[in-house]
């Protein structure tokens, strides 16, 4: 008789104690702002959404300032250099330190998409933004990206930073497609044509 009950008694023992130890172990998880479990950092708060999440919603900015024809850039390449960017619509993503990249480079046939990546280390560092670009801007939740372009309307050659929220976050250098970047004495321009593109 007793030893039926011992039986049960250390299966139930057992039981409890694997329920227990389950629950500390492997990858913990919370529930995130919109329902979902996602995993968890070490301090218990959800984690970010990546840098290379998808964008939720693309809106096109639109016109909010005076326009007077295409505002000239300034002849510079930028603090670290402007990136080449291929494709019709090369990004700069907006983070909550830093944008990313910096600066682009594009010509005047492409779009320019501004991502709102402040979400992407934590859910709770997500905030809307501001963006503009000569004179359009667009309203931006965590996820979504403003188009702007193509800018060569609006947007003449040379470097032109983004404002977010009233601040200076990144920035676009518009020059041609056969342009060498070099470094131009005072005076000159900042594009010279490229040997073998006409």
């Amino acid at each position: 008789m007793f030893g039926g009950r011992g039986v049960s008694v250390v299966a139930v023992t057992a039981l409890l104690a694997s329920g227990v130890l389950g629950c500390g172990s492997g990858a913990s998880s919370t529930s995130t702002a919109d329902g979902r479990d996602g995993p968890a950092t070490a301090a218990g708060r959800p984690q970010g959404v990546g840098q290379e999440a998808p964008i939720s919603k693309v809106i096109v900015a639109r016109r909010t300032e005076p326009w007077h024809g295409r505002s000239p850039g300034r002849q510079s390449n930028g603090a670290r250099g402007c990136q080449m960017r291929g494709g019709q619509r090369p990004q700069i993503g907006l983070f909550t330190d830093l944008p990313a990249p910096d600066c682009i480079r594009v010509t005047g046939h492409q779009h320019v998409l501004i991502v709102n990546r402040t979400n992407a280390y934590r859910r709770s560092e997500g905030t809307p933004l501001v963006v503009r670009l000569g004179p359009y801007s667009a309203r931006l939740l965590p996820q979504q990206a403003a188009l702007f372009g193509p800018v060569g309307p609006f947007l003449g050659r040379g470097l032109h930073h983004a404002t977010v929220n009233g601040g200076n976050r990144g920035a676009v250098l518009v020059l041609p497609r056969d342009c060498a970047i070099l470094r131009p004495e005072p005076g000159e321009p900042l594009c010279f044509e490229q040997a073998g593109h006409r």
